[in-house]
């Protein structure tokens, strides 16, 4: 019924009311888009995954950009790393996303991502050794001079409402282009 009420006004009243329509279009996406800036950042991904078992060896890839709602945690995280495998579960499940610090520090009861022989890993500290959550995937208590090198501590899962919807993502990469292209050219990335 709207439509036959507007091809009853004169053109003079159309163009009114398609100027009135633009302009809402407009603030809507205007307020959207503030919206989808002020509530998400850009934050890297590694390629290579943290295997929780004996090690993921490196893909030699550049990381990702990856899109997360701004939290505490994922405004503190340095990157983002997948899970791989079961051994950290019941905490972490095979192809979990997790938020990582680079930092060399850490105390008992952290879980590490670390770099070793076999790769990279995620594990849980105490007593300066590393070990699976899971009793049937043991990793030995390995000790830190075992040739492991700490990258960071996990700080905490990537919830699925921190993703942003798939609808977002392009907007996303459209608010975020600079940032992108800093983001490419800072590792090597040809866009």
């Amino acid at each position: 019924r709207p439509l036959s009420q507007y091809r009853k006004l004169r053109p003079v009243s159309r163009k009114v009311v398609d100027n009135l329509v633009r302009n809402m279009l407009e603030e809507e996406t205007n307020a959207r888009d503030d919206m989808l800036r002020s509530n998400y950042l850009l934050q890297s991904i590694q390629a290579t995954p943290m295997a929780t078992g004996v090690g993921c060896p490196d893909t030699g890839l550049p990381p990702d950009y990856f899109f997360v709602k701004k939290t505490r945690r994922s405004s503190y995280a340095d990157t983002i790393v997948q899970v791989s495998g079961r051994s950290m579960e019941p905490k972490y499940q095979d192809g979990d996303m997790v938020y990582v610090k680079f930092t060399l520090s850490a105390d008992n009861g952290d879980d590490l991502v670390c770099v070793y022989h076999e790769g990279f890993i995620i594990k849980r500290m105490y007593d300066r050794k590393l070990y699976s959550l899971n009793a049937e995937y043991d990793f030995g208590g390995q000790h830190e001079f075992d040739d492991i090198v700490m990258l960071g501590r996990a700080i905490g899962i990537v919830e699925d409402d921190d993703i942003p919807a798939s609808d977002d993502i392009p907007i996303l990469e459209e608010l975020f282009a600079h940032e992108i292209r800093e983001f490419n050219e800072e590792h090597g990335i040809e866009s």
